[in-house]
Protein backbone atom coordinates (compact mmCIF):
# COMPACT_ATOMS: atom_id res chain seq x y z
CA UNK A 1 0.00 0.00 0.00
CA UNK A 2 1.47 3.37 -0.87
CA UNK A 3 1.79 6.59 1.69
CA UNK A 4 -0.05 9.07 0.92
CA UNK A 5 2.27 12.40 1.26
CA UNK A 6 0.24 15.46 2.37
CA UNK A 7 0.97 17.96 -0.18
CA UNK A 8 -1.07 20.51 2.40
CA UNK A 9 0.95 20.98 5.22
CA UNK A 10 2.84 23.94 5.10
CA UNK A 11 6.62 24.52 6.29
CA UNK A 12 7.12 24.61 10.44
CA UNK A 13 6.18 28.14 11.91
CA UNK A 14 4.01 29.14 8.78
CA UNK A 15 0.31 29.90 10.17
CA UNK A 16 0.22 30.20 14.15
CA UNK A 17 -3.05 28.83 14.76
CA UNK A 18 -2.59 29.58 18.51
CA UNK A 19 -3.38 33.61 17.43
CA UNK A 20 -6.38 32.75 15.28
CA UNK A 21 -9.41 34.42 17.43
CA UNK A 22 -12.13 32.72 15.83
CA UNK A 23 -13.73 32.17 12.04
CA UNK A 24 -16.54 34.02 9.97
CA UNK A 25 -18.95 31.81 8.21
CA UNK A 26 -19.86 31.72 4.78
CA UNK A 27 -23.26 33.02 4.61
CA UNK A 28 -24.47 31.27 1.28
CA UNK A 29 -23.08 27.34 2.50
CA UNK A 30 -24.75 28.11 5.63
CA UNK A 31 -28.16 28.79 4.69
CA UNK A 32 -27.97 26.33 2.27
CA UNK A 33 -27.08 23.97 4.93
CA UNK A 34 -29.59 25.14 7.55
CA UNK A 35 -32.34 24.99 4.58
CA UNK A 36 -30.92 21.71 3.98
CA UNK A 37 -31.58 20.13 7.10
CA UNK A 38 -34.33 21.69 8.30
CA UNK A 39 -33.34 24.23 10.92
CA UNK A 40 -34.14 27.50 11.10
CA UNK A 41 -31.82 30.62 11.73
CA UNK A 42 -33.74 30.71 15.04
CA UNK A 43 -32.89 27.60 16.32
CA UNK A 44 -29.09 28.18 15.20
CA UNK A 45 -29.04 31.21 17.34
CA UNK A 46 -30.68 29.54 20.40
CA UNK A 47 -27.93 26.61 20.13
CA UNK A 48 -25.38 29.41 20.44
CA UNK A 49 -27.14 31.58 23.05
CA UNK A 50 -27.62 34.35 21.05
CA UNK A 51 -30.44 36.23 19.53
CA UNK A 52 -31.38 35.43 15.87
CA UNK A 53 -30.80 39.63 14.79
CA UNK A 54 -27.15 38.85 16.53
CA UNK A 55 -26.74 35.32 14.16
CA UNK A 56 -28.02 37.24 11.34
CA UNK A 57 -25.71 40.37 11.98
CA UNK A 58 -22.42 37.66 12.23
CA UNK A 59 -23.13 36.28 9.09
CA UNK A 60 -24.11 39.82 7.07
CA UNK A 61 -20.83 41.41 8.35
CA UNK A 62 -18.64 38.43 8.47
CA UNK A 63 -17.45 38.96 12.06
CA UNK A 64 -16.00 35.91 14.16
CA UNK A 65 -17.62 33.27 15.89
CA UNK A 66 -15.72 32.22 18.93
CA UNK A 67 -14.00 28.97 20.01
CA UNK A 68 -16.91 28.00 21.45
CA UNK A 69 -19.74 28.74 19.14
CA UNK A 70 -17.84 27.12 16.43
CA UNK A 71 -17.32 23.77 18.72
CA UNK A 72 -21.21 24.11 18.79
CA UNK A 73 -21.62 24.36 14.94
CA UNK A 74 -19.14 22.13 14.49
CA UNK A 75 -21.00 19.21 16.13
CA UNK A 76 -24.29 20.15 15.03
CA UNK A 77 -23.15 20.30 11.42
CA UNK A 78 -20.81 17.28 11.73
CA UNK A 79 -17.09 17.85 10.68
CA UNK A 80 -17.36 17.77 7.38
CA UNK A 81 -20.09 20.21 6.91
CA UNK A 82 -19.29 22.36 8.85
CA UNK A 83 -15.50 22.35 6.78
CA UNK A 84 -17.54 23.74 3.81
CA UNK A 85 -19.59 26.38 6.29
CA UNK A 86 -16.01 27.65 7.81
CA UNK A 87 -14.33 30.88 5.87
CA UNK A 88 -11.10 30.04 5.56
CA UNK A 89 -8.96 32.59 3.90
CA UNK A 90 -7.45 30.17 1.27
CA UNK A 91 -8.81 27.40 -0.49
CA UNK A 92 -4.78 25.77 0.06
CA UNK A 93 -5.96 26.75 4.01
CA UNK A 94 -9.23 24.49 3.64
CA UNK A 95 -7.41 21.80 2.25
CA UNK A 96 -4.85 21.27 4.62
CA UNK A 97 -7.21 21.48 7.56
CA UNK A 98 -9.48 18.88 5.44
CA UNK A 99 -6.72 16.88 5.63
CA UNK A 100 -5.18 16.93 8.54
CA UNK A 101 -8.81 16.22 10.02
CA UNK A 102 -10.40 13.94 7.64
CA UNK A 103 -6.96 11.97 6.77
CA UNK A 104 -7.61 12.18 3.22
CA UNK A 105 -7.84 15.61 0.56
CA UNK A 106 -10.98 17.43 -0.26
CA UNK A 107 -13.40 16.44 -2.37
CA UNK A 108 -13.33 18.42 -5.25
CA UNK A 109 -16.63 18.97 -7.50
CA UNK A 110 -15.76 17.61 -10.94
CA UNK A 111 -17.45 19.99 -13.72
CA UNK A 112 -19.00 22.17 -11.23
CA UNK A 113 -21.30 24.77 -13.11
CA UNK A 114 -20.69 28.24 -11.87
CA UNK A 115 -23.76 31.24 -12.19
CA UNK A 116 -21.35 33.24 -13.66
CA UNK A 117 -19.77 30.88 -16.24
CA UNK A 118 -21.33 29.95 -19.22
CA UNK A 119 -20.61 26.17 -20.30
Amino acid sequence: MTESKNTYLPEQGEIDRTKIKGYSLRIGAFTSWVKENGYTTSQIAARLNMKEEDLLCKLKEKQLFNREQLRILIRLMGASSACFVIYFPTFELRQQVYFEVFGKELPLQKERQRRWKKN
